[in-house]
């Protein structure tokens, strides 16, 4: 069996399932389903939402390191959220023209605004 390279980049994600499969393996996420819980913890250890929704603060875990040995900071974070152009990405841009991510807050803090 071979497996298409955009497989692998969450960054292009297709909206299959198959692929998601691939994602979950490989690559981790801020917070992910689990099972009894919507969101869970993950690569942030906690997040605090706005009320009117629109912001989305992070507290990374610390520790988190990629397989070279760097370590995980809020600029990575704001690269991959820059970097997406998946299935979502049209619609994200057109609701939220202003969406960015502000990784200058703290190097284990991240900030979405939509």
């Amino acid at each position: 069996m071979s497996l298409p390279p955009a497989w692998f980049d969450p960054a292009e994600a297709t909206g299959l399932l198959i692929p998601f499969a691939i994602y979950y393996a490989l690559h981790d996420a801020l917070v992910k389903p689990m099972p009894g819980n919507a969101m869970a913890p993950s690569l942030a250890e906690s997040w605090s939402a706005s009320p009117d929704g629109l912001t989305y603060e992070f507290v990374l875990r610390q520790g988190v390191r990629f397989h070279n040995g760097d370590p995980l900071t809020a600029d990575d974070v704001k690269f991959s959220f820059e970097r997406y152009r998946g299935v979502s990405a049209k619609v994200l841009k057109e609701r939220h023209p202003e969406a960015s991510a502000d990784a200058g807050i703290h190097l284990a803090r991240s900030r979405f605004l939509l």
